[in-house]
């Protein structure tokens, strides 16, 4: 699988480093590799009409947000990259198998 491009819209600095610490932990444990990338330009997010549903993750040009106002955790990003990638299990038996 290639490597992610994943943006984390958030504006507040502590939601912002509890979304990465989970991020990169639920990212390890699936064995995803991404390139993380914070915005917190109010500008875009009021363009992008997201003020109301922060902290989103874009993930492919598609957002989601699970909690507005509360950082995501390790399960639910698991989750949410599970139904995403539904192949992520297969995958990484796979991998482990040869």
């Amino acid at each position: 699988m290639e490597i992610l491009e994943i943006v984390l819209w958030e504006c507040d600095y502590k939601i912002i480093r509890e979304c990465e610490i989970a991020l990169h932990e639920a990212l390890k444990k699936i064995g995803l590799k991404a390139v993380v990338t914070v915005n917190c330009e109010p500008p875009l997010i009021a363009r992008n009409q997201l003020w109301d549903r922060l902290p989103v993750l874009e993930i492919n040009g598609l957002y989601f947000s699970l909690h507005p106002g509360r950082a995501f955790t390790v399960e639910e990003l698991l989750r949410l990259f599970k139904v995403i990638y539904p192949n992520l299990n297969s995958e990484a038996q796979d991998k482990k198998g040869n």
